[in-house]
């Protein structure tokens, strides 16, 4: 995507975000600030409030599609609003908003398999946390 499509996509969502989620405007123009030479992609940049780089969040554009990062863990709108109905910018700005509401929140695996990978949790599911401690791939199950 051209830099100048890509930059009215940018607007175009920023504009949205900003509406559903005003106080991300102050973060963003705060960022951008203190980091002039920010990439043109990247909408928003928010640092943990621990301190802990792993749980900054990150919206930008990939390849004219919002995206955002949580920590280790990303998507983008074509891929968070697949299979929810409605507008894939409606879906990943409610990702983002659950983020900010500790509604989504990051998950580690210790032990077993896969030892150390992080996933998400998303507590809007009624049972997601149950689901998540009796799956066969939890850690400590057996097949």
């Amino acid at each position: 995507m051209s830099d100048g499509g890509q930059a009215e996509v940018l607007e175009r969502f920023a504009a949205r975000l900003f509406r559903r989620l005003p106080w991300l405007r102050d973060e963003t123009n705060a960022w951008k600030a203190s980091e002039p030479e920010a990439p043109d992609h990247v909408l928003v940049q928010i640092a943990s409030p621990t301190g802990d780089a792993g749980r900054s969040v990150t919206i930008w554009l990939d390849d004219g599609e919002p995206s955002v990062e949580f920590g280790p863990w990303h998507t983008h709108s074509t891929v968070w609003g697949a299979d929810k109905s409605g507008d894939q910018w409606d879906a990943i700005i409610d990702l983002i908003e659950a983020i900010f509401a500790d509604e989504f929140v990051l998950v580690q695996d210790v032990g077993g398999d896969h030892d150390g990978s992080t996933g998400v949790l998303d507590r809007r599911t009624k049972h997601a946390l149950i689901d998540e401690l009796t799956s066969k791939w939890s850690p400590g199950e057996c097949d």
